[in-house]
């Protein structure tokens, strides 16, 4: 009788990995633990859990990565085998990879049914993936005292597997829950189960959240990329390591490290916006610094005269949302919404409330339809409840002026929010400090710095508008980043027409002043119009409240409103008849036909909806010492047809994001007291 002879397969590889740069993938993972040497390795991509009806690819080599090229927009499930001379083995973790510029556009929803068991000191934890919605790509395993609370442990399972095995867990009766992690951020988690583990290390104390950690660099050889930083003081048991296809974005990977503070990863070409946080049992940090990395040849394209400006038709509507509180009191965005800016990190906006209170909340941005009516809008969630960005410091700007102090910009920028302030009516023009700096937590206290001195030239001219340069034109026009003003109270101190200055947001608070590159502007005695003229560029009636330069063209793009009519100083009034009459007992006023406005100021009504464009090129040009700032004008302008009316006429903020090319405008009184939020693209070749 013959004996049967017993193949053993391979065992599975572990801790499979992605890294994207573009549509561009790398793969890494471990070596299965068995003893034979794998002669190559299989990838298996699928366009669900468990499916490979995608494809299969052969790796031919023994080596533990590979880079996939070229690879098609959408979301994919991969998972890698190992393959001997004695079979193939079980599939590795599975990670959802997703490929493209905000493939899904949204948090994962909340995973569901978890279950938990004990042995010993080991916790294993499994439940089912988010129904619905964008996928997770990982799992954030949280442990707290209670329920709701993560104060005694957060683990990041860096895969897309729905089990986990917690080893040496924590001794204890504790809380633990999971959150789906994507993209676009941590999701809402699943009902909490209570476990207790006896026997384990227990939770170590703390206090506070770890600091930030310090001074990352890093040194590029080939593929691979050596971080080194300064430790967080707290010493946090991991660190977190993001990186971005631009600043402050994680769209290309965010992934857990051991505590030494240097690591070593392999990435594909391209240019990476990295950043570290720290972590341990009290949560996580703020980001530290953000650096560049460049792997091998730069991608960044040019900027390019082939590069299209963007005409009134190119302007596509996407839908309309409104904002979430109530029309009344402080806390409300009624008479606001303005100075809007995109936050990358969670896919939102940052926006300021109530006119009357100048505080500033976050809001996710729901999906739109252009089919909707008003009445069938989508609400927005409030992500940050409204508060002051400025600690209680924006009357610092200009302390000799008692007149209010408005925020006029936002910025998210590299974990930090910008915030520009200028005094209404600075009758003395004695404001010199514009720019403030914050954490993009609004709810922590004592991060706040500034004010500080932007560029050479009056504030009035700098503590508006803000908005980021596209990568192929920062070279060009001097800087990441754009900051302006116009149109505000005593005229003399701000620009005659719309103002901009490049600027790098690291530069504040660390330069004196912060240097500002001259792009834009327009001087008293030399006016894009006649302030107190009738005309359809520019006069006292004129507003521009926001700014956005759309990837891959050549357009600066400004919104805001102008009056077409008859310009007129003096005190508004609805009866038609009285205009130019004087106003009793109030010597040299007369009256200004304004079915909008009935306060005593400049006037131009009807008013409408107004975009000026500008050519990037010549804002170059500018910068290069070629031409005055003055000396440029709009390519073209356009009235904007909203889809809803609004009253007054106001556009109150612009914000742009440049993974999905969604332009954000704030239409005041449109919906009742509060103003709706249209969405827009660019449609150009």
């Amino acid at each position: 009788m013959s004996r049967a002879t017993v193949i053993a397969v391979p065992t599975a590889p572990t801790s499979l990995t992605a890294a994207l740069s573009g549509q561009a993938v790398v793969f890494a993972w471990n070596a299965p633990a068995s003893s034979d040497a794998s002669t190559s390795y299989v990838l298996e991509a699928g366009s669900a859990p468990g499916k490979s009806d995608l494809g299969q690819l052969d790796t031919r080599s023994a080596g533990r990565t590979m880079t996939a090229t070229g690879v098609p927009p959408g979301t994919y499930f991969v998972r890698v085998r190992a393959r001997t001379s004695t079979g193939t083995s079980s599939a590795s973790n599975e990670i959802t990879v997703a490929v493209g510029t905000r493939a899904c556009g949204s948090k994962p929803l909340a995973p569901s049914g978890l279950t938990t068991s004990v042995t010993g000191t080991t916790l294993f934890l499994s439940w089912q993936a988010p129904i619905g919605g964008c996928p997770a790509t990982s799992y954030l395993i949280e442990a707290g005292s209670q329920f709701g609370l993560a104060d005694l442990a957060s683990i990041s399972t860096n895969d897309a597997a729905t089990s986990f095995t917690w080893t040496n867990a924590l001794n204890g009766t504790y809380v633990v829950r999971v959150k789906g992690v994507n993209a676009d951020g941590v999701g809402p988690n699943a009902d909490g189960v209570r476990v207790t583990v006896p026997g384990g290390p227990a939770a170590p104390a703390c206090s506070a959240v770890p600091s930030p950690p310090t001074q990352l660099a890093s040194n590029v050889a080939g593929s691979t990329v050596v971080l080194t930083w300064n430790p967080s003081v707290s010493g946090p048991a991991t660190y977190i390591l993001e990186a971005g296809s631009a600043p402050g974005l994680s769209d290309l990977f965010a992934t857990a490290t051991a505590s030494a503070a240097a690591l070593a990863i392999t990435a594909a070409p391209g240019t990476y916006y990295m950043r570290l946080r720290a972590r341990d049992n009290c949560g996580t940090s703020a980001p530290g610094n953000e650096i560049v990395v460049v792997v091998g040849a730069d991608p960044t394209p040019s900027a390019s005269p082939s590069m299209p400006l963007v005409r009134a038709r190119d302007l596509v509507y996407q839908g309309s949302f409104r904002l979430p509180l109530s029309d009344f009191g402080v806390t409300t965005f009624a008479y606001g919404a303005t100075a809007l800016a995109f936050n990358p990190l969670h896919g939102s906006l940052f926006l300021v409330g109530h006119d009357h209170y100048q505080q500033v909340a976050e809001v996710s941005v729901p999906p739109t339809d252009p089919a909707d009516v008003p009445g069938s809008f989508p609400t927005a969630a409030l992500l940050q409840t409204l508060t002051d960005a400025t600690d209680g410091r924006m009357d610092t700007v200009n302390p000799t002026d008692p007149n209010q102090k408005k925020i006029g910009g936002l910025l998210a920028y590299a974990g930090n929010l910008y915030v520009s302030v200028y005094s209404y009516y600075d009758g003395g023009q004695s404001q010199v400090l514009s720019h403030f700096v914050s954490g993009m937590d609004l709810g922590v206290q004592g991060d706040v710095r500034g004010p500080y001195q932007v560029g050479l030239l009056k504030a009035g001219y700098v503590s508006g508008y803000m908005a980021l340069v596209p990568p192929a034109w920062q070279a060009a026009l001097g800087g990441p980043a754009l900051t302006g003003q116009c149109c505000i109270a005593i005229v003399t101190r701000t620009s005659f027409g719309p103002a901009l200055f490049s600027l790098n947001p690291l530069d504040i608070g660390t330069k004196v002043p912060a240097p500002a590159t001259p792009l834009l502007y327009y001087p008293e005695n030399h006016g894009l119009g006649s302030w107190n003229g009738t005309n359809a560029l520019y006069n006292g009636s004129t507003e521009v409240r926001g700014v956005v330069f759309p990837e891959r063209t050549s357009s600066v793009l400004f919104f805001g409103r102008h009056g077409f009519g008859s310009f007129c100083y003096g005190e508004g009034t609805s009866v038609q008849s009285l205009a130019g009459r004087p106003v009793p007992n109030e010597p040299g006023v007369v009256y200004c036909y304004d079915e909008e406005d009935s306060s005593k100021g400049t006037h131009g009504y009807p008013y409408r909806y107004m975009v000026w464009a500008y050519d990037a090129r010549d804002l170059a040009a500018v910068k290069n010492g070629q031409l005055q700032p003055w000396d440029i004008r709009p390519y073209a302008t356009w009235t904007l047809d909203l889809p809803t009316s609004g009253s007054p006429t106001h556009l109150n903020g612009a914000a742009y994001d440049p993974q999905t090319g969604r332009i954000f405008l704030s239409q005041a009184g449109a919906d009742g007291t509060k103003p709706l939020i249209h969405v827009y693209t660019v449609a150009v070749p």
